[in-house]
């Protein structure tokens, strides 16, 4: 996948050698340990189930996972339970991030869907996904998330 341009001298190292896999890419324990360190709890029980069973973008750095989005296509929208950046201090977060929108962004057009909804917990990454367009939901007892609408 052709990711855009270098935007600074130190990204272009970087961004010569990330790799987008998905949507049934394996996430070893390791790699699960890696992306979740920095990003709160790692996923265990229903919450791992449903990592493993939902479609997934993995973003590479040679060989290592460095992001992964969790996502379920329903109906018009795609669903995206968890995305997760490594804190790893080699790496350029905000790069990885960008890399996994924009990932997920084409998807979920390929897919035929014209909305991107991201939960709560998966929309906790930084730089703010307000950034992309998303804008914020709050419905009372159906809870809070972001979305982005395609037209």
């Amino acid at each position: 996948m052709e990711i855009g341009r270098p935007t600074s001298r130190e990204s272009r190292g970087l961004e010569k050698s990330i790799r987008v896999l998905g949507p049934y890419a394996p996430i070893t324990s390791d790699d699960l340990d890696r992306v979740f360190s920095g990003n709160g709890r790692r996923p265990v029980g229903a919450r791992l189930e449903r990592l493993t069973a939902c479609s997934k973008i993995l973003v590479l750095h040679q060989s290592r996972v460095l992001g992964i989005v969790a996502y379920e296509n329903h109906e018009d929208e795609l669903r995206v339970h968890e995305l997760a950046i490594a804190d790893e201090t080699e790496s350029d977060p905000e790069r990885i991030v960008d890399v996994a929108l924009h990932a997920l962004e084409v998807t979920c057009l390929a897919a035929g869907a014209r909305r991107l909804v991201v939960t709560s917990r998966a929309g906790s990454c930084r730089p703010p996904l307000w950034q992309r367009g998303f804008v914020r939901i709050d419905e009372g007892c159906a809870g809070t998330w972001l979305e982005k609408t395609f037209r």
